[in-house]
């Protein structure tokens, strides 16, 4: 069966830091398939989940996409929710959002470099620490179980594996 898995990813167009980190789990993790086409979009920021924008880009995805299924996958980082009520209300919203529209939200605890490498990076050093994660080929580091977590608020893991799981076949 032919389907589109559409990404929703916080990192912007530019700097595309969030897909390497998915794309190399993807690879690692599933068999390879050409019946699944892998569609990446750039929020530019968790936010601008519901922005015209981005909804624009996911309805233009899926009409476009005319061979099989889409499905929208939400990937958003849970951030500071200990220090940051802020961040607990924002991750609900977006978790009550996917819910309603019946998109699938992958979480990040911290965030995605958090769960990739046990460790929180700044903004401007983005760039750089997703291309030696890559380069050195790290992702053969990463714990799976880590990547399986039912619990949103576990440090350091996500359930990007749980939820892909039901998309795409294991290797």
């Amino acid at each position: 069966m032919y389907k589109q898995l559409i990404f929703c990813v916080e990192a912007d167009e530019k700097s595309r830091t969030d897909w390497v980190y998915i794309n190399d789990t993807i690879k690692k993790y599933y068999q390879e398939d050409n019946e699944i086409k892998y569609t990446p979009i750039f929020m530019g920021a968790k936010m601008n989940y519901d922005s015209r924008r981005v909804i624009g880009k996911v309805n233009k995805s899926i009409k476009e996409y005319t061979h099989g299924s889409s499905f929208v996958f939400y990937c958003i980082d849970v951030d500071s929710f200990e220090s940051n009520p802020t961040h607990i209300r924002e991750f609900e919203v977006i978790e009550n959002y996917c819910k309603v529209n019946g998109y699938n939200l992958i979480w990040f605890c911290h965030d995605i470099e958090d769960v990739y490498l046990n460790k929180r990076v700044h903004n401007k050093e983005k760039s750089t620490v997703v291309k030696t994660f890559r380069s050195r080929n790290l992702i053969d580091s990463i714990d799976e179980k880590k990547l399986m977590s039912e619990n949103n608020h576990r440090i350091h893991s996500s359930n990007i594996l749980s939820m892909l799981d039901d998309y795409i076949d294991r290797k």
